[in-house]
């Protein structure tokens, strides 16, 4: 199905891939073939697959995250020992609007004060993000050119009704993998490897949809596993991270469990969140972390308010206003919780978030002049010293 075959009032939606979400409705009790995944795992295994030829590459919250809490624990203990101070960033979720944090970190670097982080974590469009900015501010082009160039055609193309009939998504993302792969290369991958060899972490969420539960994926590891296939599933985390259920087709992990093998399927982290960091009570005993301050930054890529909108008394726009409303208040939730944790561990609070009169909704998904305009604003905010707030917002 081209744009043009799209019902005019659904082109005009920022998400307008989820308008043909009724089709899926309709059918879903049809019996129709689905997509070959492989074997799911079963229930009573889901807690013990294991990546074949990797080992400690990722956390599933709800199973192992004392394991997640040593890494952040480790990486903070370490880098008291080689800075004045511990850094550690957050980026959310927000498609397109992933534009903002990249202007906020290339004008925090021209503004002469960003720090290197120790940990960064990313989910969905800060998934993309968080490589570069681990890597620091010397792939500043490259984050520029990820979110003032890019088209839907460099991430989506649509599939045919017979596609959508018998799929697993509206759209397909190989042109999505096609520029992964142009931007994260061997050269790339070295470089996170080496940060993490120095003691520096960097994770990736996503959504283990079968099991319903958020896999924190240390993208490091993966990096330094020096397996020849781990560049491909590192481009897989990421693009997994970035797969919006029901619009993008979800990626297939391969596993083991008990001898056999399966597939586990990976979707968009924010389902489970829009932003996350894991930092453990423990940095704040036995001396650990007193003397020096540790500072959490936290980019929203996003609005901490909703926008007012009149509602035509239609389902796809209902339900359309309905998902962002749901999301919207999922992430101020999440950033209460990384709030809350910075507070139990006697850290520093920062947030950095998409102005409010700034305006978000444009026709496309990603349209390079809509996402340049907000690079270029997060740029100069940043440029002349943002400023960060020290709580999330109180009213939303």
């Amino acid at each position: 199905m081209t744009s043009s075959a799209i019902p005019p009032r659904c082109t005009q939606s920022p998400t307008r891939l989820l308008c043909l979400t009724a089709l899926l409705l309709a059918i879903a009790s049809s019996g129709c073939a689905v997509v070959s995944r492989g074997i799911p795992v079963p229930q009573d295994l889901v807690t013990t697959t294991t990546i074949p030829g990797f080992e400690n590459i990722r956390y599933t919250i709800g199973v192992n995250e004392h394991g997640l809490a040593e890494e952040f624990l480790g990486a903070i203990k370490l880098g008291r020992i080689k800075s004045a101070d511990v850094n550690l960033l957050a980026i959310s979720g927000g498609g397109a609007d992933g534009a903002f944090g990249a202007g906020l970190l290339s004008g925090w670097t021209d503004q002469g004060s960003r720090p290197q982080f120790q940990v960064v974590t990313g989910v969905s469009t800060g998934a993309l993000t968080a490589p570069f900015a681990f890597l620091g501010s010397a792939y500043d082009d490259q984050l520029r050119e990820a979110y003032t160039t890019l088209h839907n055609d460099d991430i989506f193309h649509l599939r045919n009704i017979f596609g959508i009939l018998w799929g697993d998504s509206l759209a397909l993302t190989g042109p999505l993998y096609n520029t992964v792969s142009a931007f994260i290369d061997e050269a790339v991958l070295k470089a996170i490897a080496a940060e993490h060899n120095k003691g520096r972490r960097l994770f990736v969420m996503t959504t283990n949809l079968d099991a319903q539960r958020r896999v924190i994926w240390n993208m490091g590891a993966i990096a330094n596993s020096g397996r020849d296939d781990a560049l491909r599933l590192f481009r897989k985390i990421i693009i997994a991270s970035t797969s919006i259920p029901v619009a993008f087709p979800p990626q297939y992990i391969e596993v083991e469990a008990d001898g056999s093998a399966y597939t586990e399927m990976h979707v968009d982290g924010g389902v489970m969140g829009q932003v996350f960091l894991h930092l453990p009570k423990a940095v704040n005993s036995s001396g650990s972390v007193q003397e020096k301050p540790i500072k959490v930054y936290v980019i929203r890529n996003a609005k901490v308010v909703g926008s007012y909108s009149a509602m035509t008394p239609l389902i796809i726009p209902i339900m359309l206003r309905t998902l962002k409303s749901l999301t919207t208040t999922q992430g101020i939730g999440n950033l209460y919780e990384i709030y809350q944790q910075t507070k139990e561990a006697g850290a520093e609070f920062r947030l950095a978030y998409v102005p409010d009169n700034f305006k978000t909704d444009h026709h496309d998904m990603f349209e390079p002049t809509a996402m340049k305009a907000m690079f270029d604003r997060a740029y100069e905010m940043a440029v002349t010293g943002y400023p960060w707030q020290r709580r999330p917002p109180e009213e939303f």
